[in-house]
């Protein structure tokens, strides 16, 4: 049940999302078991968003850094790209605001 709510989540528009998240709702005769999908639902649409905050934070501390300190070496690119930690990320992004070079915000 949880890979087809995912599928919904990753493969149809919004306005599908949630006539389809309710022929799955409707299928589920046990009650429990409808609650359960329900959940599903909203772990997915959470860690879509989550997904979406992790990318917008790269590209903007990516942008910044660009336009601070020139090119961004491609094993610095390459390590923020596999950072997953909002938090970190933004504390990077603190760092670069004010780092007179790119050694200086320490990703590692």
């Amino acid at each position: 049940m949880y890979y087809i709510v995912l599928l919904i989540f990753h493969r149809r528009d919004a306005e599908e999302q949630r006539e389809m998240l309710a022929i799955v709702n409707e299928t589920v005769s046990d009650h429990s078991r409808r609650e359960e999908v329900g959940k599903m639902g909203r772990t997915a649409a959470q860690t879509l968003i989550e997904e979406g905050t992790l990318r917008t934070r790269k590209e903007t501390l990516l942008e910044l850094m660009q336009g601070r300190f020139g090119a961004v070496p491609p094993k610095i690119e390459s390590d923020i790209q596999t950072i997953r930690d909002i938090a970190r990320l933004k504390a990077i992004f603190q760092r670069a605001i004010y780092a007179r070079s790119i050694d200086e915000l320490d990703i590692e």
